[in-house]
């Protein structure tokens, strides 16, 4: 299944065909960086992709890494923060990394972001996910997470998506919801989440 699901991403990149690389970076993010909740410090973007949150992020005072399991898309992440920020280089760092196993991150992040990768594991790697993000956060860090919710695939039990009893499980007890924003992505239920780390 692994394999199969980084040959959908690299011909994805490749084709120029990726649906989830939209070129907008979402309003619950801007919000999210705007409000003065948060104090800008470390940040990690999983699943990154071209880069464009995390340049976001970069150009709103935060020093970000970047990690995706897809080459292309690391390349024109590094492309994009050279041409966009290059005042801000040393802000950013781009990587081909695996969400499931953070040897890469050797820092602890205030901010965690995810648009879209946690929902695309498998319950294995999930599990594996939620450890690492734990570890690698600090007290009182914040994940904000975008996820489709679960859905059937031909017909069989559902294999892709996460609901939010999922998503709560896998990050209990160390992460606290601070809120929940339900939507819809095509045929599609959607749900925009933000957890605040325990202090402890």
């Amino acid at each position: 299944m692994a394999w199969k699901r980084k040959m959908l991403f690299w011909m994805a990149y490749l084709t120029g065909k990726a649906p989830w690389d939209t070129g907008v970076t979402p309003p619950e993010v801007i919000r999210l960086v705007q409000s003065g909740e948060l104090t800008p410090g470390c940040a990690v973007d999983l699943g990154c992709g071209t880069g464009l949150n995390a340049i976001f992020l970069i150009r709103h005072g935060w020093q970000v890494v970047g990690v995706d399991s897809e080459p292309i898309a690391i390349r024109r992440a590094r492309r994009r923060a050279a041409q966009e920020v290059p005042a801000l280089r040393q802000q950013a760092c781009f990587m081909v990394a695996d969400v499931t196993d953070w040897r890469w991150a050797g820092i602890r992040y205030d901010l965690a972001l995810d648009i879209g990768c946690l929902h695309s594991l498998t319950p294995a790697e999930q599990q594996s996910y939620a450890m690492y993000l734990t570890r690698y956060t600090k007290p009182g860090a914040h994940f904000l997470l975008y996820a489709r919710g679960a859905q059937r695939l031909n017909g069989d039990a559902a294999s892709f998506g996460l609901d939010q009893p999922q998503v709560e499980a896998l990050l209990a007890p160390a992460w606290q919801s601070l809120w929940v924003q339900r939507g819809q992505e095509g045929a599609h239920a959607s749900a925009w989440y933000l957890f605040k780390r325990d202090d402890t």
